[in-house]
C-alpha cells in the first residue's frame, strides 16, 4: 500500500516527519506502516514539542481517522493531537503494550554482576556446557550493504532451527516479513547503523541477533538460537556479550523491542517504555463510521455468549452433581486397565466430601490399580495435607503425583511431593514456577508441566507459552521424567524437543475429553510415550460441565478433533 509522509517545517527547514498508510476503501484509517505486520512501537520524528504540535495540526486536518497502535506515552505527539483535535473531532488514548528497555551505564560492562548468585551460577554453567561442544566466540558485526545478505541468511537459518519454526513465527516462515527485514536492515547498514551478532561454537553459528544502533541505543529486532544447543543457553550467552559490548562502547540504552515477555521480565529487565494506542475520530462521515465501529466492537466484547450462559454456568454444575454419580473407583480402575496405555487416575471428590471419605476412595482406587502402570493423582488440600492419610494410600505401591491447585497451596503441596518422592505439577502461569523447577530439578520427583488453570494472585506470567518453554529449558538435563501436559501441538513439539535434546526422559500427557489428535501425532513422530490423564468420580462431571460453559469453544474443538477436521 502507498505511504504518505506527513511533515512539519520550521525556520530551519524540515523539523518533523511521520509516515502513514491506509488500506483500500473509503473507511480505512491512517496507520503507521508495519504496525500490523511487525507489531513494534513507533513514533513521529520531531525536533521538540512545538514542532510536534505543528505536525499534530496537520494530522488533525485529515478527514480520514488515524490509529497509532503503539506510541510511547511520553511522545509529544500525543499531547499535540489532543490539542489539535479540539473543535475537529475527538481523541481516544488507551494503554498499549509496553516496550522493555535496559538503561545502560558503566555497571553493565560486567553484566553478570547485575544478577543474583543463582543467575550467575546459571551463566557459568551455560558457559561450561557451551565449551564442551568446542571453542566459543562472539561476533558483533556492523556489515556493509554488500556483506549483509549473506549474514542475514545465516541469521534467519539459525532462527529456523528453533521452536519458532514450529510456532510459525520464524522470519523464514513469512516471505513478506523476510523481505521487509532484509530491506530495512540492509538500508540501515548503508547508514552504518545495521548490526548482526553471532555466537559461534566450534565455528558454527548457534545464536544470533539482528539489530540497529541509532541515537546512542541498541535496538534489538530479532533473536534466535539453534535448539540443538539449547542445553547451553546460547541466546543468553550472546545477550550477555551484547550488553557488555554496548556498555563498553558508551551506549545509553538497550531496547529489547516487542513485548515484556516472560523470558525478558524474569531474566533481563522489568523496565519498560509505557505505550498508548491513539485513535482520532474527526467530525466527518469516515470519523463517525470509525467511532460506531469501535463502539460496536467494545459492546461485542462485553455481550458475549458466555454472559448469556452465566446463570446456567453456575446452576448446571450443581444439578449435574446431584443427578450424575460418576464412576466408582473399581469401575474407573477397570476402564483404565482396558485403555492399554499409561494413565494417571485422578479422583474428583464431591464438594461435600470429608478428608476421610476422599482418602478411603483413593485407597480403594490404589488397591484396584496395584501392579498396573498407572499413576494416582492426589489433590493435597482434599486430605487437609495430612501425611498419615497419604501414607495409607501410598502403601498400595501405586506411584503418586500431586495435582496443582491454587498458588496458595503450592508450597505445602511441593513439600509433600518431596517427602513422598511423588510427582508434582508446575504451572507456567505462576511467577514462582521457575524457582520451583530449579528446586526439583535434581531430585527424583516426577514433574508435570502445565499451563495452569488457577491464576497467580500477584500476576500471571505475561506470556504463558514462553514461560512454559522456559520451564522445559530449566528442567532439560534432569534424570527424572518430565511430562509435557498440553494439547497445543506446536508447544508440545517445542517442549518435547528441548527435553529430548538434553537426554531428559519425557512423555506427552493428554486430558480425557479434550482434543488429542494433533498433539498425539507430534509425540508419535518424536517417539515419545503418551499418557492419558483420566479424571473421574462425583466431582468430575460437574467440573467438566462448568468448564464447557465457561469456554463454549471446547466442545466444538473436541468434536472437530473426533472427526479429524482442522
Amino acid at each position: 500500500m502507498p505511504i504518505r509522509l506527513f511533515e512539519a517545517a520550521g525556520l530551519d527547514g524540515l523539523e518533523a516527519q511521520l509516515p502513514l498508510c491506509h488500506g483500500p476503501g473509503r473507511w480505512a484509517r491512517w496507520r503507521m506502516p508495519g504496525a500490523e505486520e511487525v507489531f513494534e512501537p513507533g513514533d513521529a520524528v520531531c525536533r521538540d514539542a512545538v514542532v510536534a504540535g505543528r505536525l499534530a495540526r496537520e494530522l488533525a486536518a485529515q478527514k480520514r481517522p488515524i490509529e497509532l497502535a503503539r506510541v510511547p506515552a511520553a511522545s509529544p505527539l500525543v499531547a499535540g493531537l489532543k490539542a489539535a483535535m479540539k473543535g475537529r473531532g475527538w481523541v481516544s488514548v488507551r494503554p498499549a503494550t509496553a516496550s522493555p528497555t535496559i538503561a545502560l551505564g558503566p555497571e553493565w560492562r560486567e553484566p553478570e554482576s547485575r544478577f543474583n548468585s543463582r543467575r550467575r551460577a546459571d551463566f557459568r554453567r551455560a558457559a561450561r556446557r557451551a565449551a564442551e561442544f568446542g571453542e566459543v566466540t562472539c561476533e558483533m558485526l556492523a556489515p556493509a550493504p554488500a556483506e549483509f545478505d549473506a549474514l542475514f541468511d545465516e541469521a534467519i537459518a539459525v532462527e529456523a532451527r528453533s521452536w519458532k519454526r514450529a510456532a510459525g513465527t520464524a522470519i523464514a516462515c513469512d516471505p513478506a516479513k523476510e523481505a521487509f527485514f532484509r530491506g530495512y536492515l540492509r538500508s540501515a547498514c548503508a547508514k552504518g547503523q545495521g548490526r548482526v551478532a553471532f555466537l559461534r561454537i566450534a565455528g558454527r553459528v548457534v545464536a544470533m541477533q539482528l539489530a540497529v544502533e541509532w541515537s546512542g541505543r541498541y535496538w534489538l529486532y530479532k533473536i534466535g538460537y539453534d535448539e540443538a544447543h539449547a542445553r547451553c543457553s546460547p541466546g543468553t550467552l550472546l545477550m550477555l556479550h551484547a550488553l557488555r559490548d554496548a556498555a563498553e562502547r558508551g551506549l545509553s540504552g538497550f531496547e529489547l523491542m516487542g513485548d515484556s515477555e516472560a523470558w525478558i521480565a524474569d531474566l533481563w529487565t522489568r523496565e519498560a517504555h509505557e505505550c498508548v494506542r491513539v485513535r482520532t475520530y474527526p467530525y466527518s462521515l469516515t470519523g463517525l463510521v470509525a467511532g460506531l465501529a469501535d463502539g460496536l466492537a467494545w459492546a461485542r466484547g462485553r455481550i458475549r455468549f458466555k454472559a448469556r450462559l452465566r446463570g446456567a454456568r453456575y446452576a448446571l454444575p450443581g444439578w449435574v452433581e446431584r443427578h450424575v454419580a460418576g464412576d466408582a473407583p473399581p469401575t474407573a480402575a477397570r476402564k483404565i486397565k482396558r485403555l492399554g496405555r499409561p494413565a494417571t487416575a485422578a479422583y474428583f471428590h464431591a464438594a461435600t466430601a470429608t478428608a476421610a471419605e476422599v482418602a478411603a476412595a483413593c485407597r480403594e482406587l490404589a488397591g484396584e490399580l496395584a501392579g498396573s502402570d498407572a499413576l494416582l493423582a492426589l489433590k493435597a488440600p482434599a486430605f487437609g495435607f495430612e501425611e498419615r492419610l497419604i501414607r495409607e494410600i501410598a502403601a498400595a505401591g501405586v506411584p503418586l503425583a500431586f495435582d496443582s491447585l491454587s498458588e496458595a497451596h503450592a508450597e505445602r503441596t511441593l513439600a509433600l511431593a518431596e517427602t513422598f518422592s511423588a510427582g508434582a505439577a508446575l504451572p507456567a502461569r505462576w511467577q514462582r514456577s521457575p524457582a520451583d523447577a530449579e528446586r526439583l530439578r535434581a531430585g527424583p520427583c516426577r514433574i508435570r508441566l502445565v499451563k495452569g488453570e488457577w491464576p497467580d494472585p500477584r500476576a500471571d506470567m505475561p506470556e504463558v507459552a514462553a514461560a512454559y518453554l522456559a520451564l522445559a529449558g530449566i528442567l532439560a538435563g534432569r534424570k527424572a521424567i518430565v511430562a509435557v501436559a498440553t494439547h497445543d501441538p506446536a508447544l508440545a513439539d517445542a517442549a518435547l524437543r528441548t527435553l529430548l535434546d538434553s537426554g531428559t526422559p519425557c512423555e506427552l500427557e493428554q486430558l480425557r475429553g479434550l482434543p488429542r489428535r494433533r498433539a498425539t501425532a507430534v509425540a508419535r513422530q518424536l517417539g515419545v510415550p503418551i499418557r492419558l490423564y483420566y479424571p473421574f468420580g462425583p466431582g468430575w462431571w460437574p467440573y467438566a460441565a462448568d468448564k464447557a460453559l465457561a469456554r463454549p469453544y471446547l466442545p466444538l474443538w473436541a468434536l472437530k478433533d473426533w472427526f479429524g477436521v482442522g
